[in-house]
């Protein structure tokens, strides 16, 4: 018994060290609504942009793994410049947690921070069939 649990130790170690080292520098994933797309682009090893076709925006953020979860960190939108510092229309600073399954990126959660400035977990709950599909 004690042989078993030691090999699944092994083998959970193993494929969340193959996920750390998995590279997303320069790809690019889609997620099709038919009539246009949502972009997500990873630009090198820390850096992404994400274009909604449905406000036709692009947004500037960071982006990290842990363990088996891409956390992309919003930074900012294309347009902030236009609007004061407090106005509605700027992008927020939101979080969002994807997974990596079947080869598609799917979200997880979306983290906002509260009146203290600590990140806690959204209500925005994500369409299922929302997942990103990488293009060649």
């Amino acid at each position: 018994m004690k042989k078993l649990i030691s090999i699944i130790i092994i083998l959970n170690l193993l494929v969340s060290c193959a996920f750390q080292n998995k590279s997303f520098k320069n790809t690019k994933w889609i997620y099709d609504f038919g009539e246009c797309q949502d972009i997500l682009e990873f630009k090198d090893e820390n850096q992404y942009t994400f274009y909604s076709c449905e406000t036709n925006e692009k947004v500037f953020g960071n982006y990290t793994i842990e363990n088996d979860l891409i956390i992309l960190e919003q930074k900012k939108g294309k347009f902030d410049e236009e609007f004061n510092e407090n106005s509605r229309h700027r992008t927020s600073h939101l979080k969002f947690k994807l997974r990596l399954k079947s080869e598609e990126l799917i979200y997880e959660e979306r983290l906002e921070k509260d009146e203290n400035s600590n990140w806690i977990k959204s209500d925005f709950d994500f369409d299922n069939s929302y997942h990103y599909k990488r293009l060649d």
